[in-house]
């Protein structure tokens, strides 16, 4: 079946990859930005396929994230 690809944008890895888990997708690449702390918590400030709202994906494909250890300025 397909699945409407999640809003990962401003979510730590760890609140992605149970979303992805839930929503039966998979965690692709973890691209990471900048310089990391080894123990920082990562953001997602972006994603492949991207979020749009009303695209689907098939279930058990794979959604690429960028990470950084900071969070994206217009998250809550």
């Amino acid at each position: 079946g397909d699945v409407t690809i999640p809003d990962l944008r401003c979510l730590d890895l760890e609140e992605a990859r149970f979303l992805l888990q839930s929503s039966k997708l998979e965690l692709g690449d973890i691209l990471k930005k900048g310089m990391n702390e080894p123990d920082a918590i990562l953001y997602v400030i972006a994603q492949s396929p991207p979020y749009d709202g009303i695209s689907n994906i098939k279930m058990g494909e794979k959604i690429v994230v960028t990470v950084s250890q900071t969070k994206p300025p217009d998250c809550n």
